[in-house]
């Protein structure tokens, strides 16, 4: 298991889990600090998304490889990700940012 993608899982939810608090809270913050929120949010989505292009397994496929292997569980080797994916992977990301630069 990368340690990369283990770091990158837990930047990524700290990330949106406070730029969520943040949203919910009482205005407090101004745009500007909000929007440092949300590029900080798409930044590290972004490098997850180039991390996980990158590997030969999908998200999803290194959670559970990750969860086993704490675990002590042998897994079969994972399917290649299909190229469907990763297309979505990228729709989803532009879909991100256009909604985060439109808010």
């Amino acid at each position: 298991m990368d340690i990369i993608f283990v770091v990158l899982i837990f930047v990524a939810v700290a990330c949106l889990g406070y730029l969520i608090y943040s949203a919910v809270k009482p205005k407090e913050s101004t745009r500007e600090q909000y929007a440092f929120k949300c590029l900080a949010a798409i930044v590290v989505l972004a490098s997850l998304l180039i991390k996980t292009l990158s590997s030969k397994q999908g998200v999803i496929d290194q959670v559970v490889s990750l969860v086993a292997k704490i675990f002590g569980v042998v897994l079969a080797p994972p399917d290649p990700v299909p190229v469907s994916e990763q297309i979505l992977m990228v729709i989803l990301q532009d879909l991100l940012c256009f909604n985060f630069s439109i808010a």
